[in-house]
């Protein structure tokens, strides 16, 4: 049961006080109360204050949810920016399908803060694609969660002209989300450093990626190719 409340003060609600009608010298109470406390036996029986102001409570409460839901259906969606969060280093890619690889000069800007040096003559990439981009490379359209790594090593040339692959200089990544990168077709850029799984690119660098890729619209922004062997 409610407590005697002095002016409401326990409910936000900007009503008169009223007492009750005993306490009035009878039962005569006010229109607006006797309009409101109808029963509906249409015979004018006045129910309880504390029914009315639980009834009260509960409609407050309905039309909060109801507002509530009302702005979370109207409120526009996020507008995705490159950014939004950085591109997560490819975990296991070299597990993936191999697609090919390219050689670069030594003097290519990816060897800028790890120089190239004898007996690195060159880099190398290798290009590796997970099972939905492998999709997409066949079909041409790619799916949410496709993801295409590459990974660039030295080099390595003896005098003798004997040589293999030296340490791993970088490793880069594109990774398919709509929503999230929408803002550069959908498409975010990894680029990670010798030892490093942090993601070095931000908004403008991931921005110059997409610069890049525009080009490969028509591919899907897609560079990669798959060759079958």
């Amino acid at each position: 049961m409610l407590k005697a409340i002095d002016q409401y003060e326990a409910y936000p609600y900007n009503l008169p006080a009223i007492e009750p009608s005993a306490a009035r010298g009878g039962p005569k109470i006010d229109k607006w109360y006797s309009i409101l406390s109808d029963n509906g036996s249409g015979d004018g029986t006045n129910i309880s204050l504390e029914w009315l102001l639980m009834r009260l409570r509960l409609f407050t409460v309905i039309g909060i949810v109801a507002v509530t839901t009302l702005l979370i259906t109207l409120s526009p969606a996020p507008t995705a920016r490159a950014d939004d969060g950085s591109v997560a280093y490819p975990e296991g890619y070299r597990a993936w399908t191999f697609l090919h690889g390219s050689v670069v000069p030594g003097t290519f800007s990816a060897f800028s803060s790890s120089p190239c040096v004898k007996p690195c003559t060159n880099g190398i990439f290798y290009f590796y694609a997970n099972d939905a981009a492998m999709k997409g490379l066949r079909d041409g359209t790619y799916a949410d969660g496709s993801i295409i790594a590459e990974e660039m090593l030295e080099l390595l040339i003896g005098e003798k002209g004997a040589g293999g692959e030296g340490h791993r200089v970088l490793t880069a990544v594109m990774v398919k989300d709509s929503r999230r990168y929408a803002a550069t077709g959908g498409w975010g850029y990894g680029n990670f450093m010798e030892g490093s799984k942090v993601n070095t690119l931000d908004a403008k660098g991931q921005e110059a990626c997409y610069q890049c890729h525009i080009s490969r619209k028509e591919n899907g922004y897609v560079f990669s190719r798959y060759v079958p062997r």
